[in-house]
């Protein structure tokens, strides 16, 4: 690191980066008010599909299928921001650290009693079975491991591991996905029940009283190839935003032409007789390789944009950019409007009352992020609460 880029660090914000974030958890948003709303999900095990669906419907699923990556990635790429910047301000490595254990604890502890409770009271009106999808089987569910709690083991793992080589970082994310395609080869039988250990590092579903929706390595992977672009976002910004959207366009080539002629990395392959929507029916439990690369490929190009359209100086009140700046806050404020948005359709909702509840429930939430934005400046510098 220079002492240029670190004090750019210091000193400057690049709002291209909260840009990309709030877009991303903007469209997550759509996704979760077709939960809470309409009442349905589509199951994207690598079981196969569990419910009918309409063509709107895997629309929606399909354009919010980047978020999960593209935040997973972002969180990575932050982890390094984060710890640069704190660097310039005296911190040393354990502390930075110990940020990120205590960070990624408090991440687990909201999944618990957040999210679980979010989904679960969604679920008692959900119309599209989804939970009776899930592979395995046993038990009542008492424990279940969510985006929060894979978010969190990532910035625990992230955060001690990202000074090392970035071509250390990208090795361990393909041995990650390698072992992730591995155990859905010779375990993913339906019914099997798991190893509950096996189920949180590599394959989701449910044994017993675990049920586990994002394995632990796959996502974890997702977090590795953030921190190594983090090193190439900090040497030279202009060429990192030319690496992405080459890599972006190259991957989704790589895309369409194994989508169309193999199946291989699919784990839900294409079926040309079913015609597009079986195109784009892909595993997200666990993400297939086929699947990370049609989103990384989007992703990196969105993020490409953001990093030539936007200036530094750009406003901070616009939309993706206040809510890009808290997405831990932004996560668990939408999943508890969304939920009561959604208590009059009990028996679900039309695709338009859907956009129009997300469109509500967006305009409600950017005055409460405002005020827990300029609230939370007046924090230590040492606050969990804190991100950047």
């Amino acid at each position: 690191m220079t002492q240029s880029a670190t004090i750019d660090i210091k000193k400057n914000r690049d709002y291209s980066i909260d840009y990309a974030r709030g877009l991303f958890i903007v469209l997550m948003a759509l996704d979760h008010a077709s939960y809470f709303v309409g009442k349905y999900h589509i199951n994207e095990f690598w079981t196969g599909i569990a419910s009918p669906i309409t063509g709107i419907q895997l629309f929606i699923r399909v354009l919010t299928h980047i978020c999960a990556p593209g935040f997973f990635f972002l969180a990575g790429l932050s982890v390094v921001l984060f710890a640069e910047s704190r660097k310039a301000r005296g911190w040393n490595n354990n502390q930075i650290s110990l940020h990120f254990l205590k960070r990624g604890l408090l991440l687990l502890v909201l999944q618990v009693v957040i999210e679980d409770v979010a989904w679960f009271l969604g679920a008692l009106s959900d119309q599209s079975e989804f939970l009776a999808g899930v592979p395995g089987g046993g038990s009542d569910i008492l424990m279940h491991f969510g985006v929060l709690s894979a978010l969190g083991f990532a910035m625990i793992i992230c955060g001690l591991i990202y000074r090392l080589d970035y071509r250390i970082n990208i090795l361990l994310a393909f041995l990650c996905l390698v072992a992730t395609n591995l155990f859905v080869s010779f375990l993913g039988e339906p019914d099997r029940l798991v190893n509950p250990l096996l189920r949180l590092l590599f394959l989701p579903g449910h044994t017993n009283s675990i049920q586990v929706f994002y394995p632990i390595a796959p996502w974890l992977a997702c977090s590795l190839f953030g921190v190594a672009a983090a090193r190439l976002y900090l040497r030279d910004r202009k060429r990192f935003g030319l690496v992405m959207a080459i890599s972006g366009v190259v991957l989704l080539i790589l895309f369409i032409i194994l989508r169309l002629t193999t199946s291989f990395g699919s784990y839900l392959p294409f079926d040309a007789e079913k015609g597009a929507m079986s195109f784009f029916l892909m595993s997200k439990y666990p993400p297939s390789p086929i699947f990370l690369l049609f989103t990384f490929g989007i992703n990196n190009l969105i993020i490409a944009f953001f990093i030539f359209a936007i200036r530094k100086e750009c406003s901070r009140f616009c939309v993706l950019t206040l809510f890009g700046s808290e997405p831990l806050f932004f996560y668990c404020l939408h999943l508890v409007l969304y939920l009561l948005l959604g208590i009059p359709f009990f028996h679900g909702a039309s695709e338009w009352v859907i956009f129009l509840m997300w469109i509500l429930g967006l305009g409600i939430m950017y005055p409460i992020v405002l005020l827990y934005k300029s609230r939370l400046k007046k924090l230590s510098l040492k606050s969990l609460l804190k991100k950047n």
